[in-house]
């Protein structure tokens, strides 16, 4: 190799180098050629030590390696590259130089890039303040997952690999975040792309024939003579529809089938084949966009509830500590988590103790103090001091791992078998519209021709409702999700707003005692403002205080501020506008209704203090979802019936049953649905299989013991955070599920009614009506796929959970003016 390279001074008289602007080219096959990788890895450190080298492009195939540079005299730099290679410049560490996996580059030539300090696998293609463009060469299979995984770094608004330059675009912030940072994520992003994805890759949607019917139809405009061939492809294609409609006429009902199989026919009789065609091809579009962002959604999920962890500390028979790989870990081994480490597995914390931030899970609530004894789960981060955990369920088996099944198969594309493959209801909605258009389309045929019935049948009532319930149900799922709701049916959620009957069956949990504000300590005159940030920044908190000061800003009609955390540790930080809040105060021990100190831009303000409530948690739950839907409430339960009477007046229930067994409670229901008050279920998961096929809606408690791949029952919603908080949140979400799926309906509805309308009165053709009729769909789309990416800055885990800010407690005497709370 130093010979070859030696002689590059006169790089014009060596037949193994040649030259262009800017570039180097060296061949040389027992280098850079198969075989070679370890002589091209120490060619790649020497040359890369020279600052002039911008990229170097490795060829293996034709075993050359091109060196890009910015040294404007060959010769110099043919000298440079010399002395390089001669050992004259240090080398860079091979642990330094991003390199190809063992199967990539085979075929592709691959490259190194220098951005400023930075050597990346990616070429900058363009960066501005907000906005990068990177290109390198990846599977089309991969792309999804990696713009998935970059668009979920922290300071980054969007990621989408775009179609027509090939490349990366990201699209972030740059005061949260860098390029190089936003480089290291990618890199890391294309290595996780390797492994074996958690959520299934869909079938693709095939545009073979779709582009064939369109290629060939479009050629018939100015070519009559493959007008036939239209014709041909149009009856090929309509044979299975045909039968299908048949088949619906025999069972006397007018289904889609019926509509496209007469849409063929008058096309076959109009000759209008390109619109046909371009028809055809847009729902295929609509149905691989939207498969597309659902794909997109569903990794970002998995990636919320799955992180991937290289290795815990294992402690050893012995006694030693030593690293092993995540993927070992069984059930009765003892690992170790340091402050700052996430925590590997389900588990009991056996010795230690510290603050545990469980916002890395989907559903966590916030920082937690854990003690001897108390449950860790796989995706927390510990933010202090030292744990031991006894490993109970790891791997596949940990509660963030079978969520992420239960997610999986909630938001599996649910396609009808027919030809239309669409969503159950966007098919029942577009075939109520199939009888008035065959009719109207009749009119039309009478008053004016042919033309007028194709222009009449043509809008597209299918494509945006289907749209719009797939990727309305993952957002709603994932809005669930972040509230403590597992959504295991998504359906559920547009029959929730027509319950009748609430039926809250006696559960542990009810008896759960939270806690009260009972005093502000603070100097300042008012009171409301101390209230109102000390809840903001509470709500990063994961236990009763939290929610005692959502519920004093509730009773005070303080609005509700929801600020991101800049900080947890020992205290929270949120900022505010100008102003730096810090609540500090986080228990180190079990006393969960120790006091909270707040701070507003390092000035002491306020001591915050509680007590155990006399009504249970339960109550304030009840009295929030009262606030949402005036549907009566009923306490079932198998206690005697003075007791149940008790629980009923503390909780605020009115009416109550007591002494029941459950096939009493299952008769009870029963009779609920008899009569149509369609009663919506809460109770116990062990109950589930005996009283949710006698509800509405199925609503169970998933205890930390429930095994949810073991858990078949009919519920429909599983509670993954105790109590009924819940509850109030999974009602916000069904009734702006059933709202905007309703709204896309009539988004839809609306444009293809002109079209008709402008069928009869201005002779709209038919391409015009397949025009108007996507661009409706088009915004169902692009209103359905905003809100899905908006949940990329909702409920975000902080940037770096271990940034922690340290200030000092506020010194000397404290002046105290109490407020009662």
């Amino acid at each position: 190799m130093t010979t070859a390279a030696s002689s590059t001074a006169r790089p014009s008289a060596e037949p193994g180098v040649r030259w262009s602007a800017g570039e180097m080219t060296v061949r040389d096959a027992r280098i850079f050629g198969p075989g070679g990788e370890s002589l091209a890895l120490a060619f790649l450190c020497r040359v890369l030590a020279l600052s002039e080298v911008r990229a170097v492009v490795v060829d293996r195939a034709g075993g050359a390696a091109a060196i890009v540079h910015d040294d404007p005299s060959p010769e110099q730099f043919s000298s440079r590259v010399a002395a390089a290679l001669r050992g004259a410049v240090a080398p860079l560490s091979p642990g330094d130089l991003p390199r190809p996996a063992a199967d990539e580059g085979r075929a592709t030539p691959w490259s190194v890039h220098r951005y400023g300090a930075m050597l990346t696998r990616f070429e900058v293609v363009c960066d501005t303040p907000g906005r990068l463009r990177l290109r390198r060469p990846v599977a089309r299979a991969d792309r999804v997952r990696i713009e998935t995984a970059v668009a979920g770094l922290a300071g980054v608004d969007d990621a989408r690999w775009s179609r027509w330059t090939d490349s990366l675009v990201i699209t972030y912030d740059p005061a949260l975040v860098d390029v190089p940072t936003l480089l290291r994520g990618a890199e890391a992003a294309v290595a996780a792309s390797r492994l074996p994805a958690s959520v299934p890759a869909p079938v693709p949607v095939r545009f073979g024939m779709a582009n064939a019917i369109l290629g060939v139809a479009a050629a018939g405009e100015v070519l009559t003579a493959l007008t036939p061939v239209s014709a041909v492809l149009i009856v090929g294609t309509s044979v299975k529809t045909v039968k299908e409609a048949v088949g619906d006429l025999r069972q006397g009902r007018l289904g889609l089938p019926m509509l496209y199989s007469t849409i063929a026919v008058v096309t076959l009789t109009t000759g209008q084949y390109l619109t046909g065609a371009i028809m055809g091809w847009m729902i295929r579009y609509w149905k691989g966009r939207t498969q597309d962002d659902l794909h997109r959604g569903r990794l970002r999920l998995a990636g919320e509830l799955q992180p991937r962890l290289p290795t815990a500390c294992l402690v050893a028979e012995n006694g030693a500590e030593v690293r092993v790989a995540v993927a070992r870990l069984r059930p009765g081994d003892r690992v170790v988590v340091a402050a700052g480490e996430v925590v590997p597995a389900d588990g009991r914390v056996i010795s230690g103790g510290g603050l545990v931030d469980e916002r890395g899970l989907a559903w966590g609530g916030g920082v937690l103090s854990r003690l001897p004894g108390d449950r860790v789960q796989a995706g927390s981060t510990l933010l202090t001091d030292l744990v031991r955990v006894a490993v109970e369920r790891a791997g596949k088996a940990t509660r963030a791992a079978a969520v992420g099944r239960a997610i999986e198969v909630a938001t599996r594309p649910n396609m009808s078998t027919g030809t239309a493959h669409l969503t159950p209801r966007a098919e029942r909605f577009a075939g109520r519209t199939v009888g008035p258009s065959l009719a109207i389309a009749g009119v039309g045929l009478l008053v004016g021709d042919a033309g007028t019935a194709i222009a009449i049948l043509r809008p597209d009532y299918a494509s945006g409702p289907s749209v719009a319930d797939t990727l309305e149900a993952l957002r709603d799922v994932a809005v669930g999700l972040h509230h403590g709701v597992l959504v295991r049916d998504p359906s559920a959620l547009m029959r929730l707003p027509s319950a009748g009957l609430i039926a809250v069956d006696d559960h542990p949990s009810l008896r759960r005692h939270g806690l009260d504000l009972v005093m502000i300590q603070t100097p300042l005159p008012e009171s409301e403002s101390v209230l109102r940030y000390a809840a903001a920044a509470a709500r990063h908190l994961g236990d009763d205080r939290a929610e005692a000061l959502a519920d004093a800003c509730r009773a005070r009609s303080i609005t509700m501020l929801r600020l991101d955390a800049e900080s947890v540790s020992e205290s929270v930080v949120v900022r505010h506008r100008r102003r730096h809040v810090r609540l500090f105060g986080l228990p180190p021990n079990a006393d969960a209704a120790a006091p909270l100190g707040l701070e507003i831009d390092g000035r002491f303000v306020a001591t915050l203090r509680f007590r155990r409530s006399r009504r249970p948690a339960a109550a304030g739950a009840i009295a929030r979802l009262r606030a949402r839907t005036s549907v009566p409430f009923v306490l079932l339960s198998d206690h005697p019936a003075r007791e149940t009477a008790q629980l009923a007046a503390t909780l605020g229930i009115e009416q109550h049953l007591g002494g029941l067994s459950v096939d009493d409670r299952a008769r009870f229901l029963h009779d609920c649905q008899a009569r149509g008050l369609r009663p919506v279920w809460v109770g116990a998961a062990g109950a589930a299989p005996r009283l949710a096929p006698a509800c509405h809606v199925a609503i169970a408690h998933a205890d930390d013991d429930l095994d949810l791949d073991l858990d078949t029952s009919p519920a429909a919603v599983l509670l993954l955070v105790p109590g009924l908080g819940p509850l109030a949140d999974l009602w916000d979400i069904a009734g702006g599920h059933a709202e905007r799926l309703r709204s896309a309906e009539r988004s839809v509805l609306v444009p293809n009614l002109l079209c008709v309308a402008g069928a009869f009165t201005l002779g709209l053709s038919s391409l015009a009506t397949v025009c108007v009729s996507n661009l409706g769909t088009y915004g169902v789309y692009s209103r359905s796929a905003a809100t899905l990416r908006a949940l990329r800055h909702a409920g975000r885990p902080l940037a770096n959970p271990m940034a922690r800010v340290h200030l000092a407690s506020p010194a000397g005497g404290v002046p105290h003016v109490a407020a009662p709370a």
